[in-house]
């Protein structure tokens, strides 16, 4: 060094509040006094005024419409067409307005509204006075603007505060899609609630009942009467007026919505989609309710073929042919006998459940497919059938609660998932009074997220609230299996329960892939293809087959590829390695593949996780990263197996890619969690654990805890005559001192510490510790000395490699520059830190930003967003301290700091 303190004492510094004179923005004021409120307010923000209408809840009575043949008549007469929308729009508001109705937001599709109503009366009298005037109406358009109606009331919920959510509204809209331009029809819920409010020239027609398109019970439609209307339309477009053996479901279909567009735009391009996924993945139901929303597109029937009872190839071919009617000989191949009955018709041709008969169902519809020109396929697997010209559609799971950044997730957004929404329905269904509320409503979420979106699992889990709370029934999911049973008695046993659903899928497994199942259940999280060679192979099953009974779980649906196998990773869903687990513990086989799961990825930390401290430091942190589960269940396994010497070598090796990664507080929990069970004893695995700890706890501003680590990691360390532990818990205390003691106590503890590690060939941790040898000069005013400190790290620097130092020393440097004056240099100096990703810590990020902010308000380009930095300080003492050690405007942040962490409670 080429100053000594007391020279340095001496000197004269440059002072804190005369630089922060020197920062002003654009209007001349000084930003010293932004903590006092007197800062420049920033530029008003525009909004756009919403007007939030006032629903009516519990009960409702909707009314929704549209117009019969829009898209034709647009594409005939757009402009006609556009003036007639708008008056047809001004029509029904004018009658929703006048009989107490409101219309919700962002309800419509195409040319129709919504509008709720109180009273089933009021619903029905508005559209009552709109169909007249529509009618009445003298239309720009070719033909007549005709519009159908529907009125259905049941119980509604809202989506915020501008529109409505649940069954009862699509239960509205499938009652409106029966109807005819001109017909206004009503269910048998409003008809009963609006009959004693009829006028002498109302009446009702009773049009009987109907299967509507959700397949679940049927309607009693009734149509409006009035003298002043036509009375005289086509059949209704019910289920019933196409030919079809579409099943009766006794509940409703939730959600899905995304997923049938998809499916109906396969069916537009190919003869034959293969619905693939796991048991309970809700294939069948979701073909039944693709194949009923197109039924009006197949004139020769859409025809249900269920192949889950059979036992024998032989059946399938007699399944379809009992159901599309066709006769069957022996002096003709069944296949070709099916053709000739379908080979003139333009059919849909719906088999569930093939994958215990897989060769059968394909060789029938590859013939199907090649004899008939008009029938298409849509069919149900487990693992696709691997027909020339499938498509294979791989079901997703129910939509998962997920946490919007910067927004909580409430009791209202959690209710807008498809998975709590079917979890709520067949918990009603189980107790009629459930409902989601502040209380369960995050443990119902909990419970989806935990089930993997599987609809067999949430409806039986959602059974079990006849009996137990939902915290218990989360609670029993430590036990999924046991917990999710109980289904209905008239569904095949393997459809009872989940525990059965993934037995019989395993069933279907030759010996290696089903073996290799039940090995992949110690993975935690996810896994790629060389942990499942280098774990699970042995002298039965060999790492080369591996690949092939992976790809087997996979088109099995027993095993998920993530992102599309882009990633190379693949996961096990939570019950089905719950079931491999439970045949490991009954071979007595868990022990064994859990110790070389353990060994794998105890390696691998030894391995690539000091590379996190090197150039190297962005692949490595991905990589362990992407296997952050399984590093934990192997620490897990360590610590309950009482390998503690195994465990306290992982956690120190780990100590860079929680340092690097930025999971500081994972650190410490770990550290903690080693020195409880590690011997009392000093010895060098507790002396360097106690200096890991140390660092953590800095991060996390726990400054007594992490004083007495480094005051006992320094002193075992000694002891030890371990330089790498005394040097690494050194670093922190001298970290420590720079912000707190005198300057002489400081560069004592530092010099010691630059020899030490020095001597230990840690050459991060110095390099690190070159770095904040600039800190306490700069935060004392002393720039020209800790820039020249600065400049003599930068060899050491570029020797390490490592992007996440020299990105810090970037940041430092920046902060020079701005006491300095070089508002170029500084925003230049911070900008490329935070462009390089390497910061890791929210900490560093946020003070690198608030470098360039305070850069760019020197220059004149912006007003600085200062106000918002010093709030996000408040509360976090690591920010507070590193934003505080710049200017005085954040001097207050630095007073939650403890002047001595020494005597730090």
């Amino acid at each position: 060094m080429s100053y000594d303190i007391e020279t340095l004492a001496q000197s004269k510094p440059l002072v804190w509040n005369e630089m922060a004179a020197r920062v002003t923005d654009s209007g001349g004021r000084s930003a010293s006094s932004s903590r006092s409120g007197s800062m420049v307010n920033p530029e008003p923000e525009t909004h756009e005024e919403v007007v939030t209408i006032g629903l009516p809840i519990g009960t409702v009575t909707f009314l929704l419409t549209d117009i019969e043949s829009s898209s034709l008549m647009w594409g005939q007469a757009p402009n006609e067409m556009s003036e007639a929308v708008a008056q047809h729009y001004a029509i029904l508001d004018r009658a929703v307005s006048a009989h107490g109705g409101v219309r919700p937001q962002e309800q419509g599709e195409g040319d129709s509204i919504v509008a709720a109503f109180s009273r089933a009366s009021d619903a029905l009298a508005a559209a009552l006075q709109a169909q007249i005037e529509l009618h009445e109406t003298a239309w720009p358009t070719p033909k007549p603007i005709r519009v159908r109606m529907a009125i259905h009331t049941g119980e509604a919920r809202l989506r915020g505060e501008s529109n409505y959510v649940g069954l009862t509204i699509i239960r509205a809209a499938r009652l409106r899609n029966l109807g005819h331009g001109g017909q206004v029809l009503l269910s048998s819920a409003s008809r009963d609630l609006a009959l004693d409010q009829l006028g002498d020239d109302i009446s009702m027609v009773d049009l009987g009942e109907h299967r509507l398109k959700d397949l679940a019970r049927p309607e009693h439609v009734y149509q409006l009467h009035h003298h002043a209307l036509q009375t005289s339309f086509p059949p209704l477009r019910s289920l019933d007026s196409f030919p079809n053996n579409l099943p009766v479901r006794l509940s409703t279909f939730i959600g899905r919505q995304r997923e049938l567009v998809a499916l109906g735009e396969l069916l537009e391009t190919h003869r034959l989609v293969t619905i693939v996924g796991a048991g309970g993945a809700g294939k069948t139901r979701l073909a039944l309710q693709s194949a009923a929303e197109h039924i009006d597109q197949y004139s020769d029937g859409v025809w249900w073929v269920e192949l889950a009872p059979l036992t024998h190839p032989d059946g399938v071919a007699l399944a379809v042919a009992n159901v599309v009617g066709a006769s069957l000989s022996e002096s003709q191949d069944h296949a070709d006998s099916i053709a000739s009955h379908l080979a003139r018709t333009r059919s849909l041709l719906v088999i569930d459940n093939c994958e215990h008969v897989l060769n059968a169902a394909a060789q029938l519809a590859q013939t199907l497919l090649q004899q008939c020109p008009h029938v298409q396929i849509l069919a149900t697997s487990r693992a696709p059938l691997e027909v020339p010209g499938e498509v294979s559609w791989r079901i997703p799971p129910l939509a998962l609660p997920q946490r919007e950044p910067g927004s909580a997730l409430t009791v209202e957004r959690v209710g807008q998932f498809e998975s709590v929404q079917l979890f709520i329905d067949r918990a009603k269904s189980a107790r009629s009074n459930f409902a989601l509320s502040d209380v369960n409503g995050a443990t119902v979420a909990e419970i989806c997220t935990r089930l993997d979106g599987i609809p067999l699992a949430i409806e039986l889990a959602a059974a079990r609230t006849k009996s137990l709370l939902p915290s218990q029934i989360l609670e029993g999911l430590d036990d999924a299996l046991r917990l999710l049973s109980g289904g209905s008695r008239l569904l095949l046993p393997r459809q009872q329960t989940l525990e059965a659903s993934i037995q019989w899928s395993c069933a279907l497994l030759d010996d290696q892939p089903r073996d290799l199942l039940y090995r992949l259940s110690v993975f935690s999280g996810s896994f790629d293809l060389q942990g499942a060679e280098l774990v699970c192979s042995d002298e039965v099953l060999a790492p080369m087959a591996i690949l092939d009974a992976v790809e087997r779980l996979v088109d099995q649906s027993l095993v998920v590829s993530l992102d599309g196998a882009q990633s190379g990773r693949f996961v096990i869903l939570e019950t089905v390695k719950q079931f491999g687990t439970r045949q490991l513990v009954a071979g007595g086989e868990l022990d064994q593949w859990r110790t070389r799961h353990a060994t794998h990825y105890a390696r691998l930390a030894y391995e690539v996780a000091p590379l996190c401290e090197t150039g190297e430091q962005f692949q490595s942190v991905a990589r362990l990263t992407a296997e952050r589960d399984n590093l934990r269940a192997t620490l897990t396994w360590l610590r309950e197996s009482g390998d503690v010497e195994g465990l306290g070598d992982m956690v120190w090796s780990l100590g860079p890619f929680w340092d690097v990664g930025g999971d500081k507080f994972e650190g410490a929990t770990w550290c903690t969690r080693a020195l409880a069970v590690l011997p009392d004893s000093a010895s060098v695995v507790r002396a360097r654990i106690l200096s890991l700890r140390c660092e953590c706890r800095m991060s996390l501003g726990e400054w007594a805890g992490c004083w007495q680590d480094a005051v006992d990691g320094i002193t075992m360390g000694q002891q030890l005559a371990d330089p790498i532990s005394h040097g690494r818990a050194s670093s922190t205390m001298s970290t420590l001192l720079a912000f707190s003691a005198p300057l002489a106590e400081w560069r004592a503890r530092w010099d010691e510490t630059v020899r030490l590690l020095t001597e230990s060939g840690d050459r991060y941790a110095l390099g690190g510790t070159l770095t904040w040898g600039a800190v306490p000069l700069l935060r004392r005013g002393y720039i020209t000395q800790g820039t020249e400190a600065l400049n003599r790290a930068k060899p050491v620097l570029d020797d390490i490699g490592s992007p996440l130092l020299h990105a810090s020393h970037q940041v430092w440097e920046s902060f020079a520059a701005v006491a300095a004056g070089d508002s170029v240099r500084a925003e230049q100096l911070a900008q490329q830190a935070l462009d390089s990703n390497a910061l890791g810590s929210v900490t560093r990020t946020r003070f690198a930003q608030t470098l360039v902010d305070i850069a760019r308000a020197q220059l004149g380009k912006h007003r600085p967003r200062w106000q918002a930095h010093v709030e996000v300080a408040e509360g976090d003492v690591q920010t507070g301290e590193l934003l505080a050690a710049g200017l005085s405007f954040l001097v207050g942040a630095i007073e939650a700091l403890p002047k001595d962490p020494r005597r730090a409670q």
